[in-house]
């Protein structure tokens, strides 16, 4: 059973969480707690009482998401989503194209990145039509040749 934290190692860690810059991950290694229990306490959710030190940010903007994409322009994302709709691409083609993470992309589809961009009003794809036809076809395909080979066992 982990020990349990107190409001002093709390405000103590984050203390260390702004003096250093601490991604919440390594705010979790430090405490020797999981992830999802340092984003709760970075987040608000738990530890409400602890005193926020001054320069406290949850989370960092050079880890957030909108970092991630500092590189890209609007026209280049623009362009990438006429793209998209155009061949019909996956939201995973979509990020590969622009060179990003899936989870990036997705956020500009969310419009939870790159806040001020007018984003096209596109249907969110995992697959593509197309893609799906294809697996469809390769399905039916691959039932009929195992149908074939059980009619060959049973003559």
């Amino acid at each position: 059973m982990a020990a349990r934290l107190s409001v002093a190692q709390v405000e103590k860690a984050l203390q260390d969480y702004v003096a250093h810059r601490w991604s919440y991950r390594e705010f979790a290694y430090q405490l020797g707690i999981s992830v999802g229990h340092a984003h709760r306490i970075l987040s608000g959710h738990n530890f409400k009482q602890a005193v926020r030190p001054d320069g406290f940010e949850f989370p960092w903007p050079e880890h957030g998401a909108e970092s991630k994409l500092g590189h890209l322009t609007e026209a280049q994302i623009l362009e990438a989503f006429e793209l998209y709709e155009k061949h019909l691409w996956s939201v995973r083609d979509f990020a590969a194209h622009l060179g990003i993470h899936y989870r990036n992309a997705r956020a500009l589809f969310l419009g939870t990145a790159h806040k001020g961009l007018q984003i096209p009003d596109v249907p969110y794809r995992t697959r593509p039509d197309i893609q799906k036809e294809q697996i469809q076809d390769w399905y039916k395909k691959k039932k009929e040749e195992d149908l074939a080979k059980l009619a060959d066992r049973l003559d």
